[in-house]
């Protein structure tokens, strides 16, 4: 994918990265299976990149590959080495998870992990917006 960033540097998300997600309960001691994964570009050159996948008995999605810079790029283009990704995961029972920026690499395959906390464990069960559960991350500071 190449694209003109908003301040008119050419740039290329030429490289391919990959990611798979594991849903779990119980700190991750037993998978959750058939839940959603939705997988969504988090700057504005992979606005249009968006996956939602179900995860399989073992809690795993499949292995997605997402654009990122190439390797090099970083010391070629003056560039950060990785994209942005944003991923919201939903399973019935469960409160849904919410993860910003996770990080992909060129060549590499990054596994994410998400704890889901059953809606009758939290104590807020007729209104789960009460105690919303978001694992946001800080802003990255290698870049």
């Amino acid at each position: 994918m190449s694209t003109k960033s908003g301040k008119g540097r050419y740039f290329e998300y030429s490289g391919i990265g990959y990611l798979i997600v594991r849903t779990t309960t119980a700190r991750s001691a037993v998978p959750i299976s058939g839940a959603t994964v939705t997988i969504r570009g988090a700057e504005p050159e992979l606005s249009l990149i968006f996956f939602s996948l179900q995860t399989d008995k073992s809690g795993m999605t499949e292995k997605v590959a997402l654009p990122s810079p190439p390797k090099g790029a970083c010391e070629v283009l003056g560039k950060r080495p990785y994209s942005l990704y944003n991923i919201d995961v939903h399973a019935d029972g469960y409160h849904p998870q919410s993860y910003r920026g996770i990080l992909i690499f060129d060549g590499i395959t990054s596994y994410h992990t998400t704890d889901l906390i059953p809606l009758h464990a939290s104590g807020f069960e007729d209104n789960p917006h009460e105690n919303p559960q978001s694992a946001g991350q800080e802003p990255h500071r290698l870049y």
